[in-house]
C-alpha cells in the first residue's frame, strides 16, 4: 500500500506526522549532525532522505575521499533514523565542468550512484538518483536516459512529478519503468491538486506500472500548517487505485 509523506526540516517531523503524513522525508547531508543533537530522542517515522550532498561539493571536482567521506557518514547516520531511501538530487554537487563531454558526465555519475548505493546496501538502504530541472544542474536532466542507464546496473531511481512534468515528452516515455520513490508537486513546486489533469497522468502511470512505494510531497509552503492536510489528502485521491 502507497505511504504519504513529506519533505522538512528536522524541526517540523513531529509537525507533519501530526498532520496526518505517513513519514518524514528530510535532509540527508545534516542526518549525522541531528542524530549527534538527539542522541537517544530519535523521532520515528523519518523514512527517506533528499539532499545527499551540502553546498561545496561536487562529483566531478573534489578528492574521491572527501565524497565518501561524507557519504559514509549521511548513510550510517541516516539508517539510524529508520531511513530506507537516500533520494539523490544534488544538483551542485552534480554539476558537471562544462567542457566535458555530456554523454560522460552521465555516466560518471551513474558510477558515482552505484558507489553510494553499494555503500548503503550495508545498512540495507538504498541511493535512488532523481532527474532534475536544467535550472538545478546539467547532469541527469531527464529521466529516461537517466534511469536506463541506472536500471542497467541494477540501481533505483526517483520520479518526481515536478522535474518530469516539465520533460518534453509523454509521461509513459518519460518513465520507464517502476521508480522505488516518488516526489510530488505541482510542475511550479506548489503542493498537488486532486484535480490537476498533469498530475492525474503521472499517478496513472505509476499505478499502470503496479508502484506501491512511498510518495513523499516535496513542496514550496506557503502556511505548512494549513496547507498540508489539503495536499496529503489530494496525493491520497490522485493514487485512490493503490492507497
Amino acid at each position: 500500500m502507497i505511504r504519504f509523506g513529506v519533505c522538512v526540516p528536522y524541526n517540523l517531523v513531529t509537525s507533519a506526522l501530526r498532520l496526518g503524513a505517513d513519514y518524514a522525508e528530510v535532509p540527508g547531508h545534516s542526518a549525522a549532525e541531528f542524530v549527534a543533537q538527539q542522541q537517544d530522542q530519535l523521532p520515528s517515522s523519518i523514512e527517506a532522505t533528499n539532499l545527499f550532498f551540502p553546498e561545496g561539493y561536487n562529483l566531478f571536482s573534489d578528492p574521491e575521499g572527501k565524497i565518501v567521506a561524507h557519504a559514509k557518514t549521511a548513510i550510517a547516520a541516516a539508517s539510524k533514523l529508520g531511513v530506507k531511501v537516500m533520494v539523490l538530487g544534488s544538483g551542485g554537487a552534480r554539476r558537471a565542468p562544462a567542457e566535458m563531454d555530456p554523454d560522460e558526465a552521465l555516466e560518471k555519475f551513474v558510477l558515482w550512484a552505484y558507489q553510494l548505493d553499494d555503500l548503503a546496501a550495508q545498512f540495507k538502504m538504498r541511493v535512488a538518483p532523481e532527474s532534475l530541472s536544467p535550472e538545478e544542474t546539467n547532469v541527469g536532466t531527464e529521466l529516461r536516459p537517466l534511469a536506463h542507464l541506472l536500471l542497467h546496473k541494477g540501481l533505483a531511481f526517483t520520479a518526481d512529478s515536478r522535474h518530469i512534468l516539465r520533460e518534453l515528452t509523454t509521461i509513459s516515455k518519460a518513465i520507464p519503468a517502476t521508480p522505488i520513490h516518488v516526489h510530488l508537486a505541482m510542475p511550479d513546486g506548489s503542493p498537488p491538486r486532486a484535480h490537476s489533469l498533469e498530475l492525474q497522468s503521472f499517478a496513472a502511470r505509476l499505478l499502470d506500472l503496479g508502484y506501491s512505494g512511498r510518495v513523499s510531497l516535496e513542496c514550496r509552503w506557503t502556511d505548512f500548517e494549513s496547507e498540508l492536510p489539503a495536499a496529503l489528502s489530494a496525493a491520497r485521491n490522485l493514487f485512490r487505485g493503490a492507497a
